[in-house]
């Protein structure tokens, strides 16, 4: 009797066979090249194929998750000139919680941008997740009220933090994020600041997490007495940044905020005096970002417009300097600008402005709206990132090879 194949399971094995046969084409087409030579080229590839590619053989397994490869690589699709490695994150905020991203070329270049459903951590237990921040390639998320995971949506491996104390009066619903790189330790750290109540004061506590150590501390030096407004911090230069209440009160005017920075590697704060607005006009709170690996400023101006201001000179408020403005249209929906902001070929920035997706080009003063299929209305958490093959874990995870 003839048996009848199952096409679910001829699929899977087309599939393996597929990416067999394309990983040991590569494999034979570079057998003859330096190992060197081999590191330069596969060092331009997706992490996808990368991570096929591991299952070859050992010594392609070891090429590929040796250290200094994962950071050759990582330098290669950060400076792509195409964006081809660079992706947008969006989290949806209403129930069903979802997790979706883009390719950022395609944000630019196609009409209708499809995306791709990511499994987060923790996902299955139906909880909202939080953009804390993003990093070669890792993104911080704040799951429910409970968990903090360092995790690479490129490789689907995760780290989850051990939890922290907070205090009873404010429990961690109220905590604030950062998320950054310590360039002398090459360690990965997370801050959390928790208010907390003395008698009738507010005050806060801080701590931050290393990767390597596994553990959280106490940051002494933090100021406990300043409202930190931001949700989360922008990292930039090695420090993380908020906005804050200058005077320990918490107002809209901007003129009663700064902005708070905290040293990654020396864990010493400081504050940063804000650009030179002109007075009498009504604004929002300032929301900060990163723009061409500057610490930039975007202050909206009520049913009006937007001011771009960049520090082009990490450090020096002297050096504030005001890009341009992005006329709003006239739909009162637009305000409270959030980020990322984003250049694409310098002359277009990409951000979210109340619950629109605006693309503004820089030359010729137009706006233009990239289409979305999803509620704009519903999704508030964005971020970018870089796809690479940095691991949140302590050691990387052997796939299985043979010779």
């Amino acid at each position: 009797m003839e048996m009848k194949s199952d096409p679910t399971t001829d699929g899977k094995r087309n599939r393996r066979k597929t990416i067999h046969q394309s990983s040991t084409s590569v494999y034979f087409f570079t057998g003859s090249l330096s190992s060197d030579l081999i590191s330069e080229i596969i060092s331009r590839l997706p992490v996808k194929f990368l991570l096929q590619l591991r299952c070859v053989c050992k010594s392609w397994c070891s090429l590929i998750s040796d250290p200094i490869f994962v950071k050759k690589h990582l330098k290669a699709s950060t400076q792509n000139v195409d964006y081809a490695h660079h992706r947008f994150i969006m989290v949806n905020y209403t129930r069903p919680f979802t997790l979706r991203t883009y390719s950022l070329s395609s944000l630019f270049h196609e009409e209708f941008p499809n995306p791709d459903f990511l499994d987060y951590p923790l996902n299955d237990l139906d909880r909202l997740a939080r953009i804390v921040g993003s990093v070669n390639g890792l993104l911080c998320l704040s799951i429910g009220y409970d968990n903090v995971f360092i995790w690479n949506p490129a490789t689907r491996k995760s780290k989850r933090l051990p939890n922290y104390d907070s205090s009873k009066e404010f429990p961690r619903q109220y905590a604030v994020y950062g998320f950054g790189y310590d360039e002398d330790t090459a360690d990965y750290n997370v801050v959390v600041i928790t208010p907390r109540m003395i008698g009738f004061e507010r005050q806060s506590d801080s701590k931050i997490f290393g990767l390597k150590s596994d553990s959280w501390r106490k940051i002494e030096d933090f100021p406990k007495d300043v409202p930190v407004i931001d949700a989360r911090g922008v990292f930039v230069s090695g420090s993380l940044h908020w906005i804050a209440a200058r005077n320990g009160e918490m107002e809209e005017d901007w003129r009663s905020t700064s902005i708070l920075s905290f040293d990654m590697s020396k864990e010493t704060y400081s504050e940063i005096l804000q650009p030179p607005y002109a007075y009498g006009e009504e604004t929002f709170i300032p929301v900060l970002g990163v723009l061409s690996g500057c610490l930039f400023l975007l202050l909206d101006f009520e049913e009006i417009k937007g001011d771009v201001w960049v520090m082009k000179e990490y450090g020096n408020v002297e050096s504030w300097s005001k890009l341009f403005s992005i006329p709003y249209q006239d739909d009162p929906i637009y305000f409270n600008p959030c980020s990322p902001i984003y250049i694409f070929k310098k002359n277009e920035l990409f951000l979210l402005l109340g619950f629109f997706m605006l693309l503004y080009n820089i030359n010729n003063n137009t706006v233009t709206h990239p289409n979305f299929r999803t509620n704009l209305r519903t999704n508030l958490g964005i971020d970018t990132y870089v796809e690479s093959l940095v691991s949140p874990c302590l050691e990387w995870c052997q796939f299985p090879t043979t010779d």
